[in-house]
């Protein structure tokens, strides 16, 4: 038999292995063949601008939460695409570590190592690398954890925990504004609690250093953005611009409640429907010793989670992966549950296989999507042909040149290492929902001319889509370099013709 010591060793290993095969699906580890995702590039193409003294919001446009430049700048400064990836590693392994902490509460050992090992099967299949939904997940799992241990252990939580968990939301919401069910409903929940119970100071205790550690993470990025005068951009770009990308008519017409309801099938066929019963037994037939304070806030959980995914009113299965972390108590119950099933098995295949092999065929599909994410990541080649789309651009350029990529594929700014010539350094959807964008950009080119204009996916509709950049390709350029008839995505290459290269 394995000492206590040598099973922690073995299941912390296992937990390492699993959160590594999770990163594996991503398109920046070093084994990929893949180019990075759309938005991924982005974000690195502005986390490449900081390093280079440029400024978020200031010189390029985009509607995401700060954190992730800095997170991405980080890991370019340790090493390129390598140190992001690894910094993704590294986020992996906290969720998984407080995953598996939180697990504990709900089996023993081995029901919550497979609980927990099954969760992350379920992330992998929806994880694309270097999204805002994969780096809020230890945010999410930590404060997760200490919500569950509270009312576990029916200790009060220390100033400390309080002021974390306050710390894990203001993270949260640098990142994305809409992946906070998991505070609001537990948070929702205790304070009712305790001012039910008339524990006003202890509430007032809460509520304090709660905002005291959200407030702690705010401070340093809004003193940042106001010393660098992008605090008015940062919001307009955060908030409002995403109210106009999401209340829009092209949204409405495929949101509302059929856009919720696609979630719930999602939820449901992709993801299992085991959290949703567990929540719904646990709320209408609570077990012994399960806390009501909990069973409430969980399902309120699972609730909120659907809803603030669906309000995003867009078809991204990747929005699902902050429903994760409430996987893992249901997960958990499951496992504990079969392996009490056959516990009076005598043969230990019998005893500890089957429960296994039961959890395995039953999210067969996920597990099969994990295998297809890694695999297909590492099978691909778009990234080498990308690659020399961008030596291309950098041999035909000088160190001073500026270039634009018309449509949206930033990871040739990356990948030539040459600047964007507007702040729009991508241009859809973002005109789909303001028109005066267009006409920022092209008023950006007239002003900088750029020396080269590349042309990604809209070249045979571009006249259509932009006449005023097809007047200035007619007018002052002349087309150097085009992909290979029938390819995916198209790309053409425009040379200023009064520019020597």
């Amino acid at each position: 038999m394995l000492t206590k010591n040598r099973e922690d060793i073995l299941i912390c290993v296992g937990l390492v292995f699993i959160a590594g095969c999770v990163c594996m699906a991503s398109p920046l580890n070093p084994f990929s063949g893949i180019d990075p995702g759309i938005d991924s590039s982005v974000f690195m193409t502005i986390a490449q601008g900081m390093l280079r003294g440029k400024t978020p919001y200031i010189d390029f446009f985009d509607h995401k939460g700060p954190l992730i430049y800095f997170i991405d700048a980080a890991g370019l400064a340790l090493g390129g695409f390598t140190g992001v990836y690894l910094i993704e590693l590294f986020f992996m392994c906290v969720s998984i570590i407080f995953a598996y902490k939180t697990a504990r509460f709900f089996g023993g050992k081995l029901a919550a190592f497979f609980g927990t090992g099954l969760s992350f099967c379920i992330l992998c299949s929806l994880f694309k690398g270097n999204y805002t939904e994969e780096y809020a997940l230890p945010f999410i799992f930590i404060s997760l954890y200490l919500f569950v241990k509270y009312y576990f252990t029916g200790i009060e939580l220390k100033k400390i925990q309080i002021f974390v968990t306050g710390a894990c939301f203001g993270c949260s919401l640098l990142l994305r504004p809409n992946m906070f069910a998991v505070w609001a409903s537990f948070c929702i929940v205790i304070f009712v609690q305790k001012m039910a119970r008339k524990e006003y100071l202890l509430s007032f205790r809460y509520a304090l250093f709660f905002l005291l550690g959200l407030v702690a993470v705010l401070s340093p990025v809004f003193a940042y953005l106001a010393v660098t005068q992008s605090l008015d951009e940062c919001i307009w770009q955060y908030i409002g611009f995403n109210f106009i990308y999401t209340t829009s008519s092209s949204a409405r017409t495929s949101a509302t409640f059929f856009n919720f309801a696609k979630y719930v099938y999602i939820f449901i066929n992709k993801s299992s429907v085991i959290p949703l019963i567990v929540s719904l037994v646990l709320l209408f037939r609570k077990p012994a010793g399960m806390k009501t304070g909990f069973c409430i806030a969980y399902a309120l959980a699972i609730v909120l989670s659907l809803f603030f995914t669906a309000m995003s009113r867009r078809n991204y299965i990747r929005y699902c992966m902050v429903l994760i972390p409430l996987f893992v108590p249901a997960f958990t119950i499951c496992m504990s549950c079969l392996f009490r099933l056959f516990s009076s098995a005598k043969h230990v295949y019998v005893k500890y296989g089957v429960p296994v092999l039961v959890m395995c065929v039953f999210l067969n599909p996920q597990m099969v999507g994990m295998a297809k994410s890694v695999y297909s990541v590492i099978h691909s080649n778009t990234k080498s042909r990308l690659q020399q789309i961008g030596e291309f651009i950098y041999a035909n350029t000088k160190d001073d040149d500026a270039i634009t990529v018309f449509g949206n594929m930033s990871v040739l700014y990356l990948y030539s290492g040459r600047e964007s010539a507007s702040k729009y350094i991508y241009q859809f959807p973002l005109i789909t929902y303001r028109t005066e964008i267009l006409d920022e950009y092209i008023y950006d080119l007239k002003r900088t001319k750029p020396a080269l204009i590349i042309v990604t996916r809209y070249v045979a509709r571009l006249q259509e889509c932009c006449p005023s950049l097809y007047s200035m390709l007619e007018n002052e350029y002349t087309e150097c370099f085009n992909t290979p008839e029938g390819e995916k995505y198209p790309i053409v290459i425009f040379k200023r013709k009064q520019t020597e290269l």
